[in-house]
């Protein structure tokens, strides 16, 4: 059985070979947006730091720093995935 990000990989495979995706953040893509260097996979920080509390038993500000860190640090050349905090509907109201 594959896993997400296996799934994931294929898929953007069929789309454009050369979309770069974050090695285990299957369960936080939420899209792609088109930059000057191409196609990149856009993921949610919300997800991202969400699963990071529960899987690896983080609090909040350890989770955040964490995803600062090593996952939004890591640049992996011109097509680097783009990490989006989305903004609450109740924002607007």
């Amino acid at each position: 059985m594959k896993t997400d990000n296996e799934k994931l990989e294929e898929f953007l495979a069929e789309l454009d070979d050369g979309i770069v995706i974050a090695d285990g953040l299957a369960h936080a893509f939420i899209g792609l947006t088109t930059t000057p260097d191409g196609v990149v996979a856009v993921y949610s920080t919300e997800r991202i730091i969400s699963n990071l509390m529960e899987n690896d038993a983080m609090d909040f500000e350890s989770a955040e720093e964490h995803m600062h860190y090593n996952i939004i640090g890591a640049n992996v050349g011109q097509r680097t995935p783009v990490f989006v905090d989305v903004i609450p509907e109740e924002f607007w109201k």
